[in-house]
Order: structure tokens, then sequence, then C-alpha cells
């Protein structure tokens, strides 16, 4: 139900600007490392900047039950664009998470048939293969990639495959970044030089 008083999140600042630091030099790398070998350009990536106060204030009034964890990600990274990095990685902006729950009745999205059980969901990725990120509500903070999913009525149908958490997604990006053994990894599609830029909550 958005952050607590008194109450802080397993992502706190302080990991997530380092986590945030930490792909801004991996993609520099991955962009310098491609453009050297290659005559074609990469298209624009970025991380952040983080949400302002009134896009928070926004964010919680339109999903409240929104996991703490992905708040954090809003207040200290904001929005990632990653087109050319493996197969494209997106985290969503707070006025775009909004805009992926397209219907009114208080209640979240979830996961439905043919999983196991139901969860109830906030979408806040996707990567460039068409697959979408979901964050369980609630304590456990289990986050599932959705491939070939149908939607309808608030409820995701098709192939889900869960992670342990958050945490764990971050890394796994930022292992996606590296590549193998630390080298970097760059998509073929590429189009547009671009610089990222972390800018930070004052």
């Amino acid at each position: 139900m958005g952050l607590q008083a008194g109450k802080a999140p397993a992502l706190d600042e302080q990991r997530l600007t380092c986590w945030a630091e930490a792909i801004e030099a991996a993609v520099e790398r991955a962009l310098r490392d491609i453009v050297s070998r290659y005559p074609f350009e990469p298209d624009e990536h970025t991380v952040g900047p983080p949400a302002s106060e009134s896009e928070l204030a926004m964010l919680r009034q339109r999903l409240p039950w929104i996991p703490d964890d992905l708040l954090a990600v809003a207040r200290w990274v904001g929005e990632v664009s990653l087109p050319d990095i493996a197969n494209g990685y997106f985290l969503f902006s707070p006025r775009y998470i909004q805009t992926v729950l397209d219907h009114n009745d208080g209640i979240p999205d979830r996961i439905g048939e043919p999983f196991d059980e139901d969860v109830d969901v906030v979408i806040f990725g996707a990567d460039g293969g068409g697959a979408r990120y979901a964050i369980a509500v609630g304590d456990t903070g289990a986050v599932y990639r959705l491939r070939e999913c149908g939607y309808k009525q608030g409820t995701y149908s098709g192939s889900a495959v869960s992670s342990p958490g958050f945490d764990g997604q971050l890394v796994s990006w930022f292992s996606g970044v590296r590549g193998p053994g630390g080298s970097s990894r760059v998509g073929p599609r590429v189009r547009r030089v671009g610089c990222v830029r972390v800018r930070r909550a004052a």
C-alpha cells in the first residue's frame, strides 16, 4: 500500500542509486564497444530521471496497492529504456504504469488460469521480445515474466515464469547488460547514437 511510516522498502536509496549507476556504466561500455566494431548507430538509452513527488502521489492514488519496492524504484531510479541491450529492457515510468491498468474498479490486475493460483500484480516493465514483467501485490515480492499472454477484464492468461523477487530481477537485468563473463551485450537493432545519464532526486 505504498511506503508506510517507519517501514523502509527492501530496496533503499543507496542500493537503487548504485544499481542505476552500474547500469549506466555498463551500457556506456556496451555502446562504445559495439560502435567501435560495427558501422551503425544505437538508439537512445536512458536511466531516469527519478519520479517527482507529484508523480509518486498520482501513482499511489491510482494504484494504492503498489508494492513498496516498485515505488522505491520509481522514487530513486525512474524510467529505464535500454532498447539495444540483449533483447531490450524497459522499466516503465510511473505515468505509463498507471495507463497499463485500464479499468477503474478499484482492484489490481491479476494473473489467472492456467496458472496454479490467482496472483494480484502490477505491470512494471517489458523486454524487446514482447514479454511483460509484473510484480506481485503484497509481501511476497515475486516477479513474473509474462509471455504470449492474453488480457481480458483485468486478468492475464498465458505463459508466466516467476523469479524470487524484484531485487533478483534487477540483478538479472544487470547481468543481461554485462553478458557472460562480464562482456557487454548489445542487440542487433541499432539506429541512433544516444547518451545514458542518471539524474538524481533533489
